[in-house]
């Protein structure tokens, strides 16, 4: 081969014996998988004699980027929103050329400081992270380290007083009082929740949507009432765990007088809200000609439960636009980081950012106005 000419696709596949498009979707495309080993290791042997760079390679030595961005998903899948969640940061970043390399933190918090280390460590150009919450002080404590690295950090949740310098608020709290107000619109005065924080867990203001709801409930005095049907789930319950307090729930409904249950429940998610479904079913409680049930994260599968879910959309498409774009201009401008606001200021947390009119109610068939 002369001296100095570029090592090509054709080179490689005469090499091995193979054809272009294998040592394509060897070299490049991360199809691998799609040939047997014999044919891998010849590709990945006539690579190393010839000398080829791959084309993402390449592209990195001369840019000095990876064209990836990793992503800290601090919940797990079985939350069908988070799934959600991770296919729009993938979106998102793949309609800029931008790969997404995820790691799973949850169930492994005091792991996560080490995995988000070998996720730097790994050549990522950037790094997202979220969502994290007030009550997640270990996990944010352990994702300093992501903080304290050279590369540009955008986080999302609804952290008041945020530890990491670029943060997206989510719009929780203003969804809250969009699900309380449609209840109300329709009729509702004795209203519930399934899925509250748990009283041990209960930090004061975290500009969750049950922040939300409960503003709104107290701007009607309606709280009192709701608030002794409050029904807590911790943050790290299992399916089988929202199962058993749904079958609680549905049970205690059926054991209080007409007059004094409630006629509306909301849910903190969509995943509490297809548990109680099935439990109310199980009991023989018709919804919602007897219990109207609202949802929030519109995830997909409300549309095929029965009856299907009527739920808040927080618009969390929005939230992850914003995160990306954030993104995009950090890597744009170098990696500078900006400096964070102050918890006082009104770019931390303003009401005006709060009264945003982008959640929205998807009306489906489980809430009827009140009887």
């Amino acid at each position: 081969m002369p001296p100095g000419r570029r090592v090509t696709l054709k080179d490689v596949a005469k090499y091995a014996g193979v054809s272009v498009a294998a040592v394509s979707d060897i070299a490049n495309r991360n199809r691998a998988n799609l040939y047997t080993s014999e044919t891998r290791e010849k590709v990945v042997a006539a690579m190393n004699t010839l000398g080829y760079v791959a084309e993402r390679a390449a592209q990195n030595l001369r840019t000095g980027r990876s064209g990836t961005v990793g992503f800290v998903l601090t919940r797990r899948f079985s939350n069908p929103f988070f799934a959600r969640v991770a296919d729009l940061v993938d979106q998102a970043l793949a309609t800029h050329d931008l790969e997404m390399q995820l790691i799973l933190v949850s169930g492994r918090v005091e792991r996560a400081g080490e995995l988000a280390r070998r996720l730097i460590g790994s050549g990522v150009d950037g790094v997202i992270a979220g969502p994290l919450y007030p009550w997640d002080r270990t996990l944010v404590g352990q994702l300093g380290v992501i903080e304290s690295s050279p590369l540009p950090v955008v986080v999302f949740g609804n952290l008041e007083q945020s530890a990491f310098r670029n943060t997206v608020l989510l719009a929780d709290m203003h969804a809250g009082q969009v699900a309380i107000d449609y209840l109300v619109g329709l009729g509702h005065t004795r209203i519930g929740l399934f899925g509250a924080t748990p009283a041990d867990k209960a930090i004061g203001k975290t500009f969750s949507n049950q922040d939300g709801m409960e503003r709104a409930l107290d701007r009607r005095d309606l709280l009192r009432h709701a608030s002794s049907w409050f029904i807590p789930i911790p943050d790290e319950a299992s399916g089988q765990d929202h199962v058993q307090e749904a079958v609680r729930f549905a049970r205690r409904w059926l054991a209080t007088g007409p007059d004094n249950r409630p006629t509306a429940i909301a849910c903190r998610n969509d995943q509490c809200a297809f548990a109680l479904l099935a439990a109310l079913a199980e009991c023989g409680v018709s919804v919602p000609e007897e219990l109207s049930v609202l949802g929030y994260d519109n995830t997909a599968e409300g549309e095929f439960v029965f009856p299907p879910l009527t739920s808040v959309d927080p618009r969390i498409d929005i939230c992850i636009a914003e995160v990306v774009q954030r993104l995009l201009a950090l890597l744009a401008s170098g990696g500078l980081q900006t400096d964070a606001p102050s918890p006082e200021s009104e770019e931390c947390r303003s009401e005006t950012e709060l009264a945003t009119d982008v959640p929205a109610v998807v009306e489906r068939r489980s809430t009827l106005p009140s009887s």
